[in-house]
């Protein structure tokens, strides 16, 4: 097995650091479920009932959940 051949990377191939950057949201303008109860005096577990039934947009982060701030100001609106 260590005579396996392979293919080397031609040296013009190379990888950015930022290659994903333009596919992820921005997360600067984003909040966390507890910033947004805050902001609305509300408990997290209303945000997170609001979200899961679709009257909140909202994104998650792994396991987490953030909301943007224009979505949350579109909430509000139509409320």
């Amino acid at each position: 097995m260590g005579d396996a051949p392979f293919q080397p990377t031609p040296p013009e191939a190379t990888i950015r650091q930022d290659f994903a950057s333009p596919l992820l949201p921005d997360f600067s303008r984003s909040l966390t479920v507890k910033e947004v109860a805050a902001r609305l005096c509300v408990c997290t577990a209303t945000i997170y009932r609001l979200c899961t039934s679709g009257e909140l947009r909202h994104f998650r982060v792994g396991a987490s959940i953030r909301i943007r701030e224009a979505d949350l100001r579109a909430f509000c609106c139509r409320r």
